[in-house]
C-alpha cells in the first residue's frame, strides 16, 4: 500500500502593483516632443520598468459619467513585514475555518448521530 504524503509548499512573496499617479488623458495631448519630454520625466521619476495603464471607465465620486484616466503603475515585491503579516493572517483564518468546521461537524453528529 502506497501512502500519499502531502507536499509542503512554501509561500512566495507576492508582486504588488502600486499606482504612482493618475493622469488625465488631456495631459497626453500636444506635440510628440512634448509627449516625449513628459514620458522622460515619468521615466526619470519612477524608472524604466514603470507602465502606463488606461482605464476608460473611471468613475470619480459624484460624477454622472465615467472619466477616462491613465495610471502610472509600478510592480514591486511585497516587503518582509507585509509578507509576515499576510502569512500570519492567512494562518489565523485557516485556524478559524477549521474550528468552525469542527463545531459544525460536532453539531451535526449530535443532531443526526454518529454513523459507524
Amino acid at each position: 500500500m502506497v501512502k500519499r504524503v502531502k507536499k509542503l509548499t512554501l509561500p512566495c512573496k507576492k508582486i504588488i502593483s502600486e499606482t504612482k499617479e493618475e493622469i488625465s488623458p488631456y495631459e497626453f495631448e500636444g506635440t510628440l516632443i512634448s509627449l516625449r519630454n513628459k514620458l522622460d520625466e515619468y521615466i526619470k521619476e519612477y524608472g524604466e520598468d514603470t507602465r502606463v495603464d488606461w482605464d476608460p471607465h473611471r468613475w470619480y465620486p459624484y460624477d454622472d459619467s465615467p472619466s477616462p484616466v491613465y495610471y502610472i503603475k509600478k510592480d514591486r515585491e511585497e516587503t518582509d513585514s507585509e509578507f509576515q503579516t499576510r502569512i500570519a493572517v492567512q494562518k489565523e483564518n485557516e485556524e478559524k475555518q477549521l474550528k468552525r468546521e469542527k463545531e459544525e461537524f460536532e453539531r451535526l453528529q449530535k443532531k443526526f448521530g454518529a454513523k459507524k
